[in-house]
């Protein structure tokens, strides 16, 4: 048994480095998105770490203007459909996430709602349902821990079944990831610390699956 070979696959455009926010812009427009909703929590907003985003995209001259920052620690069927009526009312035209895992999953499930249609997110639970490609949508991690950014799974909570409502398609891939250092220096150390562990626990468990 050899620990010589392993596969990796991962179809997500990487943006990463200390000027990553900075292409933020170029990758919607190139996706023909010039109003994207930013979909994020308080603690990103309370950080500062909204205002650096912003600015890259206002300098880029993206419009940025909606901005949805009451995502919860763990999301629900009903902070979906919020923002997606939100979405549609501004009329925007793509999404960027900006946070940890429940802003980056919410934002995976807002955008089936917004290509897709209706208003309740467990009609498309489930491996294999979506058959097309969602809007335009770019993730920006606040953490190192969770990897959603460049997975093809969410889960969303239905509080009224008490359940975790899990999807998975490779069109809930984001279009890119963009991987700024800026994004990560306000975290408290131990906060760090832990995020770090994850990401070395997701890296062990997903090498040793295709390790021969």
């Amino acid at each position: 048994m050899s620990n010589k070979y392993y596969e990796f696959f991962c179809p997500v455009k990487v943006i990463a480095g200390n000027a990553a926010l900075e292409h933020v812009p170029y990758e919607f427009m190139s996706q023909s998105s010039s109003r994207p909703m930013i979909i994020t929590d308080k603690g990103v907003r309370a950080a500062g770490l909204l205002d650096k985003v912003i600015s890259a995209c206002q300098d880029g001259e993206l419009d940025v203007t909606v901005v949805y920052d009451d995502v919860p620690a763990d999301s629900s069927k009903q902070t979906v459909a919020a923002i997606a009526k939100e979405y549609r009312k501004q009329k925007c035209d793509g999404i960027l996430a900006i946070g940890g895992g429940s802003p980056i999953d919410t934002a995976k499930a807002v955008n089936i709602l917004v290509s897709e249609g209706g208003d309740d997110i467990g009609e498309y639970a489930g491996s294999g349902v979506l058959k097309r490609p969602l809007k335009p949508f770019i993730v920006i991690p606040t953490t190192a821990g969770t990897g959603s950014e460049v997975t093809s799974v969410a889960v969303i909570a239905d509080t009224e079944k008490e359940v975790k409502l899990p999807f998975e398609s490779g069109f809930l891939l984001p279009n890119a990831a963009v991987i700024d250092p800026r994004m990560t220096l306000t975290l408290p150390p131990h906060i760090t610390a832990a995020t770090a562990m994850d990401a070395m626990t997701h890296s062990r468990q997903h090498s040793g699956l295709r390790r021969r």
